[in-house]
């Protein structure tokens, strides 16, 4: 719906790797935010009509909006009453933290030095892990999900910066960590 000289904000994907952003210049200049190294491709503000252009170019596999995106924990608050169990009692709340408390994470295990379980000492909240998978002694988690599981059970709600990661404090963030990884990268397992 934009106007051909409307700016927008995009991100733009190649088909081979390593293609710089330089070889979008064809539709003329814009603005280069970052360059990805992970996958062939960068984010930029052009013209919607620039956008247009370089969505026909054959090496290039997608042009999309970057648009803003906005994470919220209304979930957690709604089902597990959150605030109100770490509120202190003259407040209304229950005043716990889970301090002196140790939660296993039977999942695909759990990113240690993740900064939401680690304190300012350098000390991890992740302080037992088995590995029923490839049989790894120390705490790892090639998929994501049990880290992601252990974050909303014990995350701390530090780390940089903290306006960012203040919000993602977890149910019990005083509470101790161990890892069952149970679920191989995939994200699968068998019930045995």
């Amino acid at each position: 719906a934009l106007g051909r000289d409307d700016a927008v904000d995009v991100i733009v994907t190649f088909m081979a790797p390593d293609t710089p952003a330089a070889a979008a210049r064809a539709v003329g200049p814009f603005a280069v935010h970052a360059e990805f190294s992970i996958i062939p491709g960068f984010a930029a503000r052009m013209t919607a009509g620039q956008a247009r252009s370089l969505a026909r170019v054959q090496s290039v596999r997608r042009v999309e909006e970057d648009a803003a995106i906005h994470a919220t924990d209304v979930n957690t608050n709604r089902d597990f009453g959150v605030e109100r169990i770490q509120a202190a009692p003259s407040l209304g709340g229950l005043g716990l933290t889970g301090a002196g408390i140790g939660i296993c994470i039977v999942d695909t295990g759990i990113f240690a030095e993740h900064e939401q379980f680690v304190d300012g000492a350098g000390v991890s909240k992740v302080v037992g892990f088995v590995d029923f998978v490839n049989r790894r002694t120390a705490p790892y988690d090639d998929q994501g999900h049990g880290t992601h599981v252990s974050g909303i059970a014990a995350a701390d709600g530090t780390g940089v910066p903290a306006n960012e990661a203040a919000p993602f404090i977890g149910v019990a963030p005083g509470a101790l960590l161990y890892g069952a990884k149970v679920l191989d990268a995939n994200g699968s397992g068998r019930t045995s």
